[in-house]
């Protein structure tokens, strides 16, 4: 591809000569909207969970050929068909923003409203019909990137040549750390923060607080430790460089998953900062109580109970983390329970603990963080169906996994339910059936790193081990802090006796997330073949310390602690893995065995023949 490149010039004006634009600002007053979605208001300042909001947002407000200042780690302006922003364009006529509400929101497609396969758009294409329907003349999309060298915006102009599915980007024009092209009758710029031209009074500034949790624009993993954009400072350079926004539109974006649970607050900081004109204490103690366990992976003193009761719920979730950090499940739930209670957008939450918990191989506290989340909504959401399959599938429940997951599919055939369906075929013994499904799925989202990791497992299933491999590599390359590919390609790696490089993945997904038990258990492994066995035995105890019931990982100790010369620690340890799992006559004889390297039997001839230490593996 081929772009012009433009010598240090007010990248504003460049738009202004290239299209034809001009410089006049829509200013409006913004009325109480009313509008379905919306959290929070005050005046011309607007918070919503799911970013689709903003069009009835702006429409209410009579928003007009507008300056749209958009800070966002994603574009939201995929392409449209004509036909559906047509009859969204009725919608807005009658200022039926209910029946907006119904045919573009995830909540209608969970609460067996409008299948999504009904929206006429959604939270990652409302921009587009804003466009189409003459309320933006001027796009700029400000990305989380730090610099946009020459490669990257490259990578961003195919992006968005995809997503508008245009074969070019009419007038593409770059300048340093940004790029401008048109888009019909608008102007579409793409920009870092540093490198934004000031704007006149007046613009719209939108902002999703996801910008904050990803590290370049389009990012498939979310940001593993501290944050690399502060904040406050980043609300300060807008408020200097969009000067009297009417309106701001916030987004949280927790629902899809764009923002973590933890971080919701920062949608809450950043309202009352454009409100108020300074970045609220509460949430400047949150972050630190964040900053503290993204560096440090431990769990964080209990900052002051905030002052505003707008933070409350961060911090009863807050209050979630630290139990859970400390190995408190029944009180994660309850502190968790409490947030959704106050906020019914934590109600997220508990269902991520929900997988944390399949992931600690924990199954009674699963399902005690999913009936919590089955309370506070009060019926059967689709996100709770499709939760509640994975529990199935985790503990074998096929029949009832199968009975959901088909009740999900004949209400709304989305890529995350056919992926469940595909993860229930394959367990069903159909590989052949869920690698087709998975294939479906990738045609249309050929770079999605869990679609291809699950289409690994299958083919990792059927045997296939090099193209698993292969496909375990793909994913992460496009996503480096996908744990799970790197868990399961170092357990391959491990089984050919690739130790050096197992290790690597390993640790790697350890850094993304470092209460894996598989990990550890395998790490533990890997050290105790090379015969670091102080190293391997504070592997396994601290998995045990992470869970403390899985035999497995008890067996593997006790291994290590014998050859290391340390038979009472083995003892111990078998015993606890038998008290687990008493039917293993393999590690009956090994216990036996390190008993008697503690009392030696008087009579040689009554001693236990030296078995091998128990053949264990512990794979997701």
């Amino acid at each position: 591809m081929r772009v012009k490149a433009i010598r240090p010039f007010p990248f504003f004006l460049l738009v202004v000569l290239l299209l034809g634009i001009s410089t006049g600002c829509n200013r409006t007053a913004v009325p109480d909207t009313g509008v379905p979605g919306v959290v929070r208001q005050t005046g011309g300042v607007v918070l919503m969970e799911n970013h689709q909001v903003a069009l009835s947002v702006w429409h209410a407000a009579d928003i007009r050929d507008a300056v749209v200042v958009h800070v966002d780690t994603h574009d939201d302006c995929r392409h449209v068909e004509a036909s559906r922003v047509r009859k969204l364009q009725r919608l807005l006529k009658r200022k039926d923003y209910a029946a907006i509400q119904r045919v573009s929101d995830p909540d209608s497609a969970a609460q067996w409203i409008t299948p999504s396969s009904d929206f006429l758009f959604d939270l990652g294409s409302f921009l587009y019909p804003a466009i189409q329907s003459g309320m933006i003349r001027h796009l700029i999309w400000v990305v989380p990137d730090t610099t946009l060298s020459p490669e990257r915006i490259e990578v961003l102009v195919r992006h968005l040549q995809g997503v508008l599915k245009v074969n070019q980007l009419d007038a593409l024009t770059t300048g340093t750390n940004q790029f401008v092209f048109r888009l019909n009758r608008a102007a579409f710029t793409v920009t870092t923060l540093d490198a934004l031209d000031p704007q006149l009074p007046g613009a719209c500034l939108d902002i999703d607080t996801d910008f904050f949790s990803f590290a370049e624009a389009q990012a498939q993993g979310h940001l593993t430790g501290p944050l690399r954009a502060d904040p406050e400072t980043v609300c300060q350079t807008l408020r200097r460089k969009v000067p009297e926004p009417a309106p701001v539109t916030v987004c949280s974006s927790v629902p899809g998953g764009y923002l973590p649970v933890s971080l919701r607050f920062l949608a809450d900081g950043i309202m009352d900062f454009f409100v108020d004109g300074a970045w609220p204490e509460d949430a400047r103690a949150l972050l630190a109580a964040d900053h503290l366990i993204r560096s440090r992976n431990t769990p964080p003193g209990t900052p002051p109970s905030p002052v505003r009761a707008t933070y409350l719920p961060a911090y009863r979730h807050l209050q979630g983390i630290t139990s859970l950090m400390q190995g408190r499940d029944i009180a994660a739930v309850a502190a968790m329970e409490t947030a959704a209670a106050l906020q019914p957008v934590y109600r997220k939450s508990l269902l991520d603990l929900v997988d944390i918990f399949i992931s600690l191989q924990k199954p009674a506290s699963a399902w005690k963080a999913w009936n919590a989340a089955r309370e506070v909504a009060g019926t059967d959401t689709t996100d709770l169906l499709a939760v509640k399959t994975r529990l199935y599938l985790n503990t074998g429940n096929l029949p009832e996994a199968r009975q959901t997951i088909d009740r999900l599919l004949n209400w709304d055939r989305t890529p995350y339910h056919l992926a469940l369906h595909a993860a229930v075929t394959m367990r069903e013994n159909r590989l052949d059936e869920a690698e087709a499904i998975y294939r479906e799925i990738l045609e249309a989202s050929p770079y999605q790193p869990n679609f291809l990791h699950s289409l690994a497992l299958v083919m990792e299933a059927k045997g296939q081990i090099p193209e698993a491999m292969d496909l375990y590599r793909r994913v992460i390359a496009i996503h480096p802090t996908h744990a799970d590919a790197r868990e399961n390609l170092a357990y391959q790696l491990l089984q050919r006796g690739k130790l050096s490089e197992a290790e690597h993945q390993l640790r790697t997904a350890l850094e993304s997330d470092p209460f894996d038990i598989t990990s550890l258990n395998n790490l533990g492994r890997i050290l105790h073949r090379r015969r670091q066995f102080p190293e391997s035995v504070n592997t396994f105890l601290q998995a045990i310390r992470i869970n403390p019931d899985i035999p497995e990982v008890h067996a593997n100790l006790a291994a290590v602690q014998l050859e290391a010369g340390d038979p009472a620690g083995a003892f111990r340890a078998a015993e606890a893995a038998l008290r687990l799992r008493p039917d293993w006559p393999a590690l009956v004889q090994f216990r036996e065995l390190a008993r008697q390297a503690v009392i030696p039997p008087t009579n040689p001839a009554t001693a236990t023949p030296q078995p091998d230490a128990p053949a264990v593996e512990n794979k997701r």
